[in-house]
């Protein structure tokens, strides 16, 4: 977190307070009433970053096709006539068979 972060969530947490200040019940110190928004303040931003967060197409990760059932029947339907022509070589991309 860098400083400009840190005086968002203080001046939020702040603003809080002086909001509910009629709720504050006297059972804990004013500290720890503070404390306990900031740190609800800090948590809400986080959980609201993750919803919002993206990742780059290169980090995504792009499921093994090569055995695939249908890729494979259509691998086997695709060479069966090649295999029966003399000379020419069976298409296989993967390593499925």
């Amino acid at each position: 977190m860098d400083s400009g972060e840190a005086d968002d969530i203080t001046q939020e947490a702040f603003l809080k307070a002086f909001e509910n200040l009629e709720r504050f019940r006297q059972e804990a110190s004013l500290r720890t009433w503070l404390c306990r928004i900031t740190t609800n303040v800090y948590l809400s931003k986080k959980r609201n970053q993750r919803k919002h967060e993206s990742i780059s197409l290169g980090e995504m990760k792009v499921p093994d096709r090569s055995c695939d059932p249908e890729r494979t029947v259509i691998r086997r339907d695709f060479n069966a006539p090649l295999s029966q022509t003399a000379g020419v070589a069976q298409y296989s991309p993967g390593r499925c068979t």
